[in-house]
C-alpha cells in the first residue's frame, strides 16, 4: 500500500429526470483540484458508464435511484466527514502552535535566569515571535440540494452563462467540491511550511483523514 498517495480521483454522480445519470470527475493532487470531465448517460448500463465511474471515490447525489456504488468499485464519501476532519486538524494545528510557544516561553525564562556570564556555557534560547497560522474556517455546511447557496455563502462564482439546464446542479456542486478541496490543500501547504510542527503531521495529505483512508482502501481493492 502506498502510505501517502499523491493523487486521487473523485466522481460526482447526479440524476436528472428525463436525462438520466450525469457524472463529473475531478483529479486531486498536492497542488490543485481540477474538473477533468463531464458525461451524460441514459442508464447505469450505458456503454462507458462503468469505465467513467469505476475505481474512484464517489459523491452520490443520485441516492433515490437504482445505482449501487459497490457494483462499480466505488467508495462513497460525504462532506460531513470531510469538514469534520478538516476542522479537527485545524484545531490540532493551533493547539500545537500554542504548546510550542508555551514551551519556548518557559525555556526562555529559564535561560534568562542564568547569570549572564554563564549563559555562554549553555545553548542559547531565543524568544520566538511567530506569525499566526492562516488556516481556513470549516464551520459551514454543504447543501447538496442547493449548492448555489453554499457557493454564494463562501463568496464564489455560482453560475456561468450557457450551462445546459440539466447540468446546472452538477456543475455547481462540482465547483463547490473543487473549492472545498482546494481550501484543504491550502491548509496543508500552510502546515508543511512550519518547521515547529511534527514532520509526519505536517506532511501534505491530499485529502482529510476519512477520505484519505477510503482512497487507500480503494487502491488496495483494485
Amino acid at each position: 500500500m502506498c502510505e501517502n498517495p499523491k493523487w486521487a480521483s473523485l466522481a460526482i454522480l447526479d440524476f436528472h429526470d428525463g436525462e438520466g445519470f450525469l457524472i463529473e470527475t475531478l483529479t486531486i493532487t498536492e497542488n490543485n483540484c481540477t474538473l477533468s470531465g463531464a458525461w451524460s448517460f441514459k442508464s447505469v448500463s450505458a456503454k462507458d458508464f462503468k469505465s467513467v465511474i469505476s475505481d474512484r471515490l464517489l459523491i452520490n447525489l443520485a441516492k433515490q435511484t437504482s445505482f449501487k456504488p459497490r457494483d462499480f468499485n466505488c467508495i462513497e464519501v460525504s462532506f460531513t466527514s470531510f469538514l469534520a476532519d478538516a476542522a479537527e486538524k485545524a484545531a490540532q494545528t493551533n493547539q500545537m502552535l500554542e504548546e510550542y510557544l508555551s514551551r519556548n516561553e518557559k525555556d526562555y525564562k529559564n535561560f534568562m535566569q542564568i547569570p549572564p556570564n554563564e549563559r555562554k556555557l549553555v545553548p542559547k534560547v531565543v524568544k520566538k515571535k511567530l506569525e499566526p497560522m492562516y488556516l481556513n474556517d470549516w464551520t459551514f455546511e454543504v447543501d447538496e440540494i442547493n449548492p448555489q447557496s453554499t457557493l454564494i455563502t463562501l463568496g464564489k462564482q455560482d453560475s456561468i452563462a450557457g450551462t445546459p439546464r440539466e447540468m446546472v446542479h452538477l456543475i455547481q456542486f462540482s465547483w463547490l467540491t473543487k473549492h472545498i478541496i482546494e481550501k484543504w490543500l491550502s491548509d496543508e501547504s500552510e502546515r508543511s511550511s512550519k518547521r515547529y510542527l511534527d514532520p509526519t503531521f505536517a506532511e501534505i495529505r491530499i485529502l482529510p483523514k476519512t477520505w484519505f483512508e477510503e482512497m487507500q482502501n480503494l487502491k488496495i481493492n483494485r
